[in-house]
């Protein structure tokens, strides 16, 4: 049994939770007092996670797994585990939204790391004697209840708003002081509108209608007690900011004359489908078990600033309707060597876009790369959906050019020699043609096609070749090569190596499908099914490649 593993090496002087496969104990060690945890999902991929160093969590003093089973323990600072401080009552408003704050911020931290949880509970959580709440990095992972993100009962946990939904559960027990449905109805009838109204937005199913991001929660979480922080603006946008949209605003008439019962007893039984924006996100230099391409592909951890203008941008000179920053997703790749470079970037030029993933390389990419997605072949550059939001982007440099792009081609494992179907494209350079613009990554392959990167051997086997699509003859031009080959790769940050070649593009741009199937044709190593973006992956519409520029400092 899981208890006597645990008494077999250590003192236990009390038990604070025990479940089959899971305990949480105070023990004795050499005279030593540590918190200890005990589990037996060794094997669990929730579980077994290695967690990044990041501030605000409290990382174990021993980690060791014998026989199935696996034991931590943390050092006993004189602080006690919140579950243990609700024994003595539940907390006020006040004091639960602070906690759930500070726990915000630790989230951010982890999630800049590519490290989302899915759950965190009072056991989760040790509050140091000065009442400084820290988040137990160990074996806890998702448990199968109502108080974990109903999206993540299924997979791993890969979206900020995963973890949204955790600490609205874990705000809720705190204020209610217990886990028994009849108290939680009693303490949800005397909350406050304002505190019910934030919850409901937190805890909702739909991952959709959650706050975007930790930042704009903790704006919210701390907008009764303090102001908030002077908003960003480029010189692109001088509008005044919008009111934050509340649930009562949302949908009146779902909520009428009297409070509803908060939706968490409801969550377990539902059997809810994945978050919208479901960002696939395996740990950094492990490639996939199921070796699909949706399954191994992430996104960069996302987290922002909340956006200062959710109104549309003015229409251009044309008539084209302009997308605000809420509309644009931005991916951000550190690429400069330079620490924090992406992370001061999301705070700065793209401060008003609440959908950001930044992530960190380790390369030494010489110049910064900025890709605007097209979304309208028939358009110049300038009348784009997200020209505005490229404008504003671009203002830190007004030296930096934005650069076109229509289809991004990730490289996977499945690239694995350099044949080609030469009959699939043509080398014609007589008739006329439209561009498509394309950008070509190598995903973590180690090894060389013919003497080159395989990003740097795409892109030479696509450059200036032309195709007829749609009855209409188009010429590819590669703008841009990421030929990193390490893992992860150095030039895009994204922590994961693919076993199949991905291409990203608008689906409704109906020239693009048909661009996969040939080139798929093409490189006669991938498979020539059409498969599309991966299902759930937000194609980002601005990808911003941050180099190490002359002058900047190291």
């Amino acid at each position: 049994m899981l208890s006597e593993f645990l008494s077999s090496l250590c003192h236990v002087t009390s038990f604070i939770l025990q479940e089959q496969d899971y305990i949480l104990a105070r023990v004795e060690v050499k005279g030593s007092a540590y918190i200890a945890e005990a589990a037996a999902r060794v094997d669990d991929p929730t579980s077994s996670r290695i967690w990044p160093p990041a501030a605000g969590t409290m990382r174990p003093a021993l980690d060791r797994k014998e026989s199935g089973r696996r034991l931590l323990l943390y050092k006993d600072t004189g602080g006690r585990l919140l579950t243990e401080k609700l024994g003595a009552g539940a907390l006020s408003e006040d004091e639960a939204k602070s906690v759930t704050a500070a726990l915000a911020g630790t989230l951010r931290n982890l999630h800049t790391r590519g490290f989302f949880m899915g759950y965190i509970g009072p056991e989760n959580v040790y509050l140091q004697p000065d009442g400084t709440p820290l988040i137990l990095a160990g074996a806890r992972g998702i448990p199968s209840s109502p108080f974990s993100a109903p999206e993540v009962l299924s997979s791993a946990p890969v979206d900020p708003r995963s973890d949204i939904f955790a600490l609205g559960t874990l705000m809720f027990r705190l204020v209610s002081g217990s886990d028994d449905r009849e108290m939680q109805l009693e303490a949800w009838q005397k909350l406050s509108t304002q505190f019910t109204d934030l919850m409901e937005r937190m805890v909702d199913e739909n991952p959709s209608r959650r706050h975007a991001n930790l930042a704009s929660l903790i704006q919210d979480l701390t907008r009764s007690s303090q102001p908030a922080p002077p908003a960003f603006r480029s010189p692109a946008r001088r509008k005044a900011p919008a009111p934050v949209e509340t649930v009562e605003q949302r949908g009146t008439e779902r909520r009428g004359t009297r409070r509803r019962w908060l939706p968490i007893a409801a969550v377990a039984g539902l059997g809810l489908v994945a978050a919208l924006f479901v960002l696939f996100t395996p740990s950094p230099g492990t490639p996939s078990d199921q070796g699909s391409a949706v399954d191994s592909l992430p996104a960069p951890p996302g987290d922002s600033l909340p956006s200062e203008d959710p109104s549309l941008a003015p229409d251009s000179e044309d008539g084209t309707p302009f997308a605000d920053p809420s509309q644009t997703i931005v991916w951000i790749s550190n690429c400069s060597g330079i620490s924090g470079a992406a992370s001061d970037f999301r705070t700065g030029p793209a401060r008003d876009f609440p959908v950001v993933y930044p992530s960190t390389g380790s390369g030494t990419r010489r110049s910064t790369v900025f890709l605007l997605r097209r979304d309208d072949f028939s358009l110049p550059l300038t009348s784009q959906f997200h020209w505005r939001s490229a404008v504003a982007l671009l203002a830190s440099d007004s030296t930096l050019p934005a650069t076109p792009v229509d289809m991004t081609i990730l490289l996977g494992r499945d690239l694995s020699y350099p044949g080609l179907d030469r009959g699939a494209l043509s080398a014609d350079t007589t008739a006329p043609a439209e561009t498509v613009f394309v950008d070509v990554v190598n995903q973590g392959l180690q090894y060389t096609l013919e003497g080159s990167g395989p990003a740097t051997w795409v892109a030479e086997a696509l450059e200036g070749r032309r195709v007829s699509l749609a009855e209409t003859r188009y010429i590819i031009h590669v703008v841009d090569v990421r030929d990193g080959d390490r893992i992860p790769n150095e030039e895009t940050g994204l922590p994961a190596v693919l076993d199949s070649t991905v291409f990203l593009y608008r689906s409704d741009e109906g020239a693009l499908p048909e661009m996969e199937g040939v080139l798929r044709s093409y490189f006669q190593a991938i498979p020539d099914e059409i498969s599309g973006p991966p299902q759930g992956v937000p194609i980002p519409d601005i990808w911003v490649v941050l180099g190490h520029q002359e002058g900047d400092s190291e």
